[in-house]
């Protein structure tokens, strides 16, 4: 590390007030291929700063976990937080970490750090397990961190499913709700399903289904062949849709289902967009993909 930041951690990790104005941490967590001009699918970010300001922005759940939020979320973190982050910033051997190869679609860490006006920032990748042993302590301690400041939403998105439990085979026209939630206090213009390009894949509200495999005693069953279909609004679609502080907004689709055999299905919904601006007329825009809870579909 240099010799002038290690200093300035120093005198900020004892208290000196002018240490810790210049002071800031930020571990940017990115996953999967790039969209142009948007940043990527998976991306986090959690920032720390002198004053206490913890802040962390998800745009993705990095394992498509069902009725995970995503959105901002925000706290005052105490005194003794930002030691505690300094102190293994500074205890972590960074010369001590290889070059790691990092492929573009693979998950990667950047950790930067800046005090009395320098930077450092390291990239951490994944594929060797026991290359990250020197930094492990201080990536366990954002773990926390980042699990702890979810109970503190700003603005969230998460996605409840609602539809038919059975239908008859061949293709299929069935009602569909979706339910938008927003678990934080503040607010946001959110792109309107019907809005959406659908040219590229990260431009979608639909349907994600398939054949449930049957379970044969002592084998393995095979992965789920998945479909797409498209939801469509049952109204006029707009350009935005508000999605205020502590509420839930319902919109009704239709959706178009085309099993190719009858049997139990799984579906969940997936909303994604991650064009335009992060503010419209002032107001912030949220941006992201999230997918709904489970449903069983039985088809007759």
């Amino acid at each position: 590390m240099n010799a002038i930041l290690e200093k300035a951690l120093a005198r900020a990790q004892e208290g000196d007030p002018a240490a810790l104005g210049g002071f800031g941490f930020e571990r940017h967590t990115l996953k999967g291929p790039g969209i142009p001009g948007d940043g990527n699918e998976w991306e986090e970010r959690m920032t720390l700063t002198g004053d206490g300001a913890l802040r962390l922005r998800t745009n993705r759940s990095i394992g498509d976990m069902g009725s995970e939020p995503i959105g901002e979320y925000r706290r005052q973190a105490e005194r003794e937080v930002v030691r505690r982050i300094i102190q293994l910033v500074r205890e972590t051997p960074w010369g001590e970490l290889p070059r790691f190869r990092i492929e573009p679609a693979d998950t990667r860490i950047r950790i930067s750090v800046a005090a009395a006006g320098m930077v450092q920032e390291v990239a951490i990748g994944f594929r060797d397990p026991t290359a990250i042993l020197p930094v492990k302590p201080l990536l366990q301690e954002l773990d926390r961190m980042a699990a702890s400041l979810r109970a503190d939403p700003v603005r969230t998105l998460a996605i409840a499913l609602e539809m038919p439990r059975t239908a008859r085979a061949a293709k299929i026209r069935l009602p569909v709700t979706l339910r938008f939630r927003n678990s934080g206090p503040e607010g946001y213009w959110l792109t309107h399903p019907g809005a959406l390009g659908r040219v590229h894949r990260w431009e979608q509200c639909g349907l994600i289904y398939g054949r449930e495999p049957e379970r044969v005693p002592g084998f393995t069953p095979p992965p789920i062949e998945q479909q797409g279909a498209p939801l469509e609004p049952g109204e006029d679609p707009r350009d935005l849709m508000w999605v205020a502080g502590g509420s839930e907004l319902s919109q009704r689709f239709s959706c178009l289902l085309e099993p190719a055999r009858g049997g139990r299905y799984l579906a969940r919904a997936v909303y994604s967009t991650y064009q335009g601006e992060d503010h419209v007329t002032g107001r912030p825009r949220l941006r992201g993909c999230v997918f709904s809870n489970q449903v069983e579909i039985e088809i007759e």
